[in-house]
């Protein structure tokens, strides 16, 4: 099974599309399926651990999308319940 990261490093090959293809996973990792109402306590604890992978991968990052990343970086601090 592929990581959370995989997912960004991936993303951020595309030259176009990279600051959408993060958003939207952030953001998938935000919100209820639509079959659902509210997401239980184990999907957001398993939403917060990915968040927290991000925001790990996001402050060791060092590469030419870094002003991006960091922006990131921030969003997801404030996304983070500890």
């Amino acid at each position: 099974m592929r990581k959370v990261t995989d997912l960004i490093i991936d993303a951020l090959k595309d030259e176009e599309d990279y600051k959408f293809k993060i958003n939207m996973l952030i953001a998938s990792l935000l919100s209820p399926s639509a079959e659902e109402d509210n997401l239980t306590l184990e999907k957001e604890k398993q939403s917060q651990e990915w968040l927290k992978e991000i925001l790990e991968f996001a402050e060791s990052y060092e590469g030419d999308k870094k002003e991006y990343i960091d922006y990131i970086a921030n969003k997801v601090r404030d996304l983070i319940h500890d």
